[in-house]
């Protein structure tokens, strides 16, 4: 990260960090309550280390279109 430090896998298996498919976040995001329980909110950075506008637009886009509904039906 940052040029320096840990890889992107070593850095997203020790932390929340997730990146890849929606299918793969929506996955991820359910584990989450293995090890906190029920919870009701879920915050998402998309606009980290100076990403493109239109890149942080899409990012959203997917996000709406794609995670949440699989997060709250876990599919």
């Amino acid at each position: 990260m940052y040029g320096h430090g840990p890889s992107l896998e070593e850095f997203s298996a020790t932390t929340p960090l997730t990146v890849g498919t929606p299918e793969q976040v929506v996955e991820r995001t359910l584990g989450f309550a293995d090890y906190a329980g029920d919870y009701q909110r879920q915050l998402f950075l998309m606009d980290h280390a100076g990403l493109p506008l239109d890149v942080v637009l899409e990012q959203i886009e997917i996000l709406g279109r794609e995670v949440v509904p699989g997060r709250r039906t876990g599919s």
